[in-house]
């Protein structure tokens, strides 16, 4: 047994020590001779690796191997030292992601209120760092952190970035408030077992297979921010009845990722037992609620002429997907009936993706039923003060992405959401990052006092239809190093209105038919993969 201080490649396959005298007379002169080699080695691997870009950078130009190869090289070789305290760690990876980000985004309010306050503003959007262990025998183990996330992630506006630091929110359920560090810090906790032929085990903190463009990594999205309706599915849970679902979301619990072997083409599938409603807290269930999630999926992918094709479906249960655990079914006044705790929910979320010579294209849909999803009366805060009298919500929303290569390092970008929330609401900062909210001129969350407007009605911050079109690039400036921008116009409609009969929140009634809100963002980023 020895110490090991690696120096290799990643792609490396052993390593070996040599035992070293270790006596006070040949001291110095040890150290001085690994000193040189070491130095000696550093400079024969950093000038390798600038001949394999060299090379690398040849095979592309002639069309010998794709960008996306090389890309895949880089990143495979981009540590070329390793330091291990542990004897039983084969290798070591170190891997990490820095994002530099401007948003400019507004939001024209037709409600005849002020416009909101616009975002303008650069700041780091995501701070990575990773490593990846192989401990041999197919075992292994991940850590990926995000250095710029917060619990409350996407609450506006610190004046430095809307990561920075969290906002003061309403708490229910221990969902928000004041939380300086969280889970959400941590990006991805797996320990894996691999099975070759057959696929991958994985007791760990994940993301749930269920909506493509939320699985796509964040380093290689083709638009800068996930739509809208990507994010209404799967950002933290919102309320249990508005904002955000929180359903294609990070849980803790046990996934299986396998392929059938000994079919043509790519037959695969995936499997997964979680928590039913993942705490922003920690790694639990949020307390009080001890439901369990189910996921389930399968896809097939093969190429024919030419045309590359992948197809699946997959599915989700949440047990306590809309749930708070300070309501009971015992909650009942005259003027509304709270509902039971125990919501569960259900989803699918079929798929294609095709791809031929320089272009690709994704479609997508996904659907939830949310049980006690949908209220009669509006909201303002997540604070449920006056729940409503609520029914069963099967929101949905559809991805449209097209990409085209113009170049081997230039790709333009295409993308159509749309998102129909089916009478549970949602608005413009829970679904576009940092975006901008609406004022609103309805219901007081603490008090649920109503002021009507000369026109009769009050108009909340929910609406219920979304519609976005994004048009951007993405240039890669080196390996590793890519630069995008992007434009996307988006229109809110349907939004809440609230008509009062009499005294108090609970004696009016809410639809969804006001007035809309459009939405102007253009955001550009710097980003660097290793």
């Amino acid at each position: 047994m020895c110490n090991l201080v690696q120096l290799k490649r990643a792609d490396a396959g052993v390593t070996s020590c040599a035992k070293l005298p270790l006596n006070l007379t040949n001291m110095n002169y040890t150290l001085k001779t690994l000193s040189m080699l070491t130095g000696f080695a550093l400079f024969g691997v950093l000038t390798a690796q600038a001949q394999d870009k060299a090379t690398l950078d040849l095979l592309v130009q002639k069309g010998i191997i794709s960008q996306a190869d090389e890309d895949n090289v880089a990143k495979s070789t981009a540590v070329p030292i390793v330091t291990s305290r542990s004897a039983t760690a084969q290798k070591i990876s170190l891997e990490g992601l820095i994002q530099f980000q401007y948003d400019d985004l507004t939001a024209n309010d037709k409600s005849g209120l002020p416009a909101p306050v616009s975002t303008n503003q650069m700041y780091f959007r995501r701070v990575m760092l990773g490593m990846k262990a192989d401990l041999g025998n197919n075992w292994g183990g991940e850590i990926m952190m995000d250095f710029a996330a917060t619990q409350i992630a996407d609450q506006p506006k610190s004046g430095l970035s809307p990561q920075a630091f969290p906002t003061t929110a309403s708490t229910v359920g221990g969902q928000q408030g004041i939380q300086y560090i969280s889970q959400n810090m941590f990006d991805k906790i797996a320990i894996t077992k691999a099975i070759p032929g057959y696929g991958t085990a994985e007791a760990g903190y994940d993301k749930t297979n269920f909506i493509q463009e939320e699985l796509t990594s964040t380093a290689e999205l083709p638009a800068i921010e996930r739509s809208a309706a990507t994010r209404y599915f799967d950002e933290y849970y919102g309320s249990q009845t508005a904002y955000r679902l929180a359903f294609a979301q990070r849980r803790t619990g046990l996934f299986w990722n396998g392929v059938v072997p000994g079919v043509p083409g790519t037959l695969y599938y995936s499997a997964a037992l979680t928590n039913g409603i993942q705490s922003q807290i920690n790694f639990t269930n949020v307390g009080g609620l001890n439901g369990i999630g189910a996921w389930t999926g399968a896809g097939y992918k093969n190429s024919v002429a030419g045309l590359n094709y992948d197809f699946g479906m997959n599915l989700g249960y949440s047990g306590d997907g809309n749930s708070q655990n300070n309501i009971s079914s015992t909650s009942v006044t005259a003027d509304h009936v709270q509902v039971a705790s125990r919501n569960p929910t259900y989803g699918y979320n079929p798929y294609i993706k095709l791809a031929y010579g320089n272009f690709t294209l994704l479609t997508e849909f996904f659907q939830a039923r949310y049980t006690n999803g949908r209220s009669t009366i509006p909201f303002t805060t997540t604070n449920l003060t006056s729940p409503g009298i609520t029914s069963a919500a099967a929101p949905f929303g559809l991805n449209v992405i097209p990409v085209y290569k113009i170049t081997p390092d230039l790709d333009a970008v295409f993308r159509f959401t749309y998102l129909n929330t089916d009478g549970r609401g949602t608005d413009q900062n829970g679904i576009f990052w940092n975006g901008p909210n609406d004022n609103t001129n309805s219901v007081s969350g603490t008090t649920g006092n109503v002021t009507i407007p000369a026109g009769g009605s009050a108009y909340g911050p929910l609406f219920n239809n979304v519609m976005a079109f994004y048009l951007g690039f993405n240039y890669k400036v080196s390996a590793g190093v890519r630069f995008s921008a992007g434009y996307e116009i988006a229109e809110l409609w349907n939004r809440q209105t609230y008509v009062a009969t009499g005294p108090g929140v609970s004696n009016g009634t809410s639809t969804f038919n006001g007035p809309r809100t459009d939405m102007g963002m253009i955001r550009a980023r710097l980003q660097i993969l290793f």
